[in-house]
């Protein structure tokens, strides 16, 4: 059986797909960060499912670097025979794939061209084609100059939000409720990135009050082969960022819209659909897409859509048959993150009592991080914030 190499080892993701191949008896060798600037402990590394470890230079800092340690290690070892990227790493992997395939022929990577996967990237212009497919998405505006911002602050109704048009996560993700705000909040995250030109410059968009959810795809050459929708319960931060405890759910609208975008890209790979269920008129709005895996991932796996095995097999056997259908309402949590989270949640609560029940109520959950089975890498993740907070003065949490 041909093993797999996967990237980005300091990202529970990672881990969860080292422990879903190694399940199904797939050698897994898992590579991380020199350095990583929250991990000194890859978790990935701890697993009783990685048969071999690895490090590289940061693929942001040392892009020839990244790419040459992966070429070197898949040489060394040449029983791993697909090369998975887990995070946004995958967008290195997708621009120099036809190089890594020329240096280590018999090496396979299943991402989209890059082209694609820039698109997916930019959320200026994913919203662009969104809208042009007649997909909802929120009102958006994207500045060419200092005094548009100012006539887009004037006009808008509030609370807005200024976001990055190419960031992972809540990175430089802001929410203003007045035209000053606005304009200082705009003005400082135009400094503090360090924009060269308005054509990459923050956006700025409606708010949408309401309830997260994520369409999760598998697609071969643009044909869906699996699919899977989770419904957001806690986020981290509050006002927007990676889900901490989540729900398998399913929003046939949706996936028709997410199946829809991917589709007019001719998808293949992995990715993930963000959508935000507006309370005021119960539509789904196009919040990102995510053209790699997805820090909810064990989520999918844990309702019976194992995409990185379903990936693995894509890739050897040339398909694999669609996987559509999944338990509904299966709870999976992050532990960790819903522990930093849990004070910000806690004060915002209506109800303190029900939250606190909820928060201390571990029967019938999945986790992505703990694992009976798997212990030591939920010990090693609890000494990184640790080992961060003795060497930086700050604690260090995925």
């Amino acid at each position: 059986m041909s093993g797999v190499i996967i990237t980005s080892s300091e990202y529970r993701t990672a881990l969860v797909a080292c422990r879903c191949l190694g399940k199904h008896g797939v050698k897994v060798a898992c590579g991380g960060e020199k350095e990583a600037k929250f991990a000194f402990f890859p978790p990935a590394f701890y697993s009783k499912y990685c048969s071999k470890r690895f490090v590289y230079p940061s693929y942001r800092d040392d892009t020839d670097g990244f790419v040459e340690a992966i070429i070197d290690f898949a040489n060394k070892n040449k029983e791993y025979e697909v090369l998975m990227p887990i995070d946004a790493e995958t967008s290195v992997i997708s621009k120099y794939k036809e190089m890594i395939e020329v240096k280590a022929p018999h090496l396979r990577v299943p991402v989209h061209e890059y082209k694609y996967i820039d698109i997916a990237n930019n959320k200026r212009k994913m919203m662009e084609l969104a809208n042009d497919l007649g997909i909802p998405i929120p009102k958006t505006h994207t500045p060419s100059s200092l005094k548009e911002v100012e006539v887009i602050a004037a006009e808008i109704e509030y609370p807005a939000v200024i976001k990055l048009p190419s960031a992972k996560g809540s990175k430089g993700f802001v929410i203003t409720y007045s035209k000053d705000e606005l304009l200082q909040k705009y003005g400082n995250t135009f400094s503090k990135y360090c924009f060269p030109t308005y054509s990459e410059a923050p956006l700025v968009q409606e708010y949408i009050p309401g309830t997260g959810y994520g369409v999760s795809c598998l697609f071969n050459r643009g044909e869906l082969r699996a699919k899977f929708t989770h419904r957001r319960i806690r986020e981290l931060p509050i006002t927007g960022g990676p889900s901490v405890v989540r729900i398998s759910a399913s929003h046939p609208e949706m996936e028709e819209y997410a199946i829809k975008l991917l589709k007019s890209l001719n998808w293949h790979g992995v990715v993930m659909v963000e959508f935000r269920l507006d309370e005021r008129d119960n539509q789904p709005k196009l919040m990102e897409v995510n053209p790699r895996f997805w820090g909810s991932l064990h989520q999918a796996i844990s309702a019976g859509v194992e995409f990185p095995y379903l990936l693995y097999q894509m890739v050897l056997n040339g398909d694999v048959d669609p996987v559509t259908n999944y338990k509904i309402g299966v709870k999976a949590r992050f532990m960790w993150g819903d522990m930093q989270a849990f004070p910000e949640h806690l004060l915002a609560s209506n109800s303190k009592v029900k939250f606190l029940k909820d928060f201390f109520n571990f029967k019938n959950e999945t986790y992505d991080d703990l694992s009976f089975e798997d212990p030591l890498p939920a010990v090693v993740q609890v000494l990184n914030p640790v080992v961060r907070l003795l060497r930086t003065g700050h604690i260090g949490w995925e």
